[in-house]
């Protein structure tokens, strides 16, 4: 499976970089394709261990591989193409999703431990201070606001501070947090924590996209009892496939940057984005 699967992404990745006719060094040994391979390889695989998966692909593909130092400059420079690449999966999901109905959650992503905050390097100040609700526990980091269509494939993705609310990845004009660059008629499921009238309605009236919202108990806007089965049942969805993602993060996600650490983040669940494309 790893094989095949290194194989398969490693063709759409270059069949992707030659369709927007990416140009690089012809002397080049080790093409960006194949270090965007080695890295989605590495995050999927390998706990995001770049030497094991710099190890693996030197022995099983690519004799010539980079050593670690020189593999992680040439990683951070495409970095920019990587996340073309991840919209233009999404936008791929996006054409052959017939039904047009997607989900949309968040889940947190630890810079540390809490004990460790007043010595973080990476982050400062409380914005990045939040709540998990659903473990009742409180981290120091980030949101993951990710978009999925019905299958389980991620079609967009945006960072929130951790002390911000879940609607806050609604927030527009464009270039905000998430694009919603979704077709006419769309439908989006997300949970009680997304909650906001106005910009449902600003959606509704002039994107035409609907926010099926899941209702707390009491709401202005209340669920009949078949509309409040059929989002928590979405809403299981969704977690299902963040477990899935989560579970290949390392336990602890090693970066200088805070720039690093996301990419990390990215690629992770870029790799996932690859493996659903190729399970189409």
């Amino acid at each position: 499976m790893l094989n095949d699967n290194t194989i398969a992404i490693y063709v759409i990745l270059d069949d992707m970089l030659q369709a927007i006719h990416h140009q690089e060094d012809g002397q080049r040994r080790v093409n960006d394709a194949l270090v965007l391979t080695t890295a989605l390889i590495a995050a999927w695989y390998f706990g995001g261990n770049w030497t094991s998966a710099l190890g693996y692909m030197r022995s099983h593909h690519c004799p010539c591989m980079l050593g670690s130092s020189r593999f992680n400059r040439r990683l951070h420079n495409v970095a920019l193409l990587a996340e073309y690449c991840f919209r233009l999966l999404g936008w791929l999901f996006k054409q052959t999703n017939t039904r047009q109905r997607y989900i949309l959650d968040t889940f947190p992503v630890n810079i540390c431990h809490n004990i460790r905050i007043s010595r973080s390097k990476l982050l400062q100040g409380e914005d990045y201070r939040g709540k998990n609700t659903s473990k009742r526990e409180y981290f120091y980091g980030y949101k993951v606001a990710l978009l999925i269509d019905e299958r389980g494939c991620p079609t967009e993705l945006a960072f929130l501070p951790g002390n911000y609310s879940d609607h806050s990845a609604l927030k527009r004009p464009r270039g905000g947090p998430l694009d919603f660059d979704l077709p006419e008629g769309s439908i989006v499921w997300q949970d009680s924590g997304f909650t906001d009238y106005a910009w449902e309605d600003f959606y509704q009236q002039y994107e035409q996209i609907e926010f099926a919202t899941q209702r707390k108990k009491g709401s202005q806007r209340g669920d009949s009892f078949i509309d409040a089965v059929a989002k928590k049942q979405n809403r299981k969805r969704i977690e299902t496939k963040i477990s899935e993602i989560t579970a290949r993060f390392p336990k602890r996600i090693h970066a200088v940057t805070i720039e690093g650490f996301q990419f990390k983040v990215f690629l992770t669940v870029m790799a996932f984005a690859m493996i659903k494309f190729i399970e189409l």
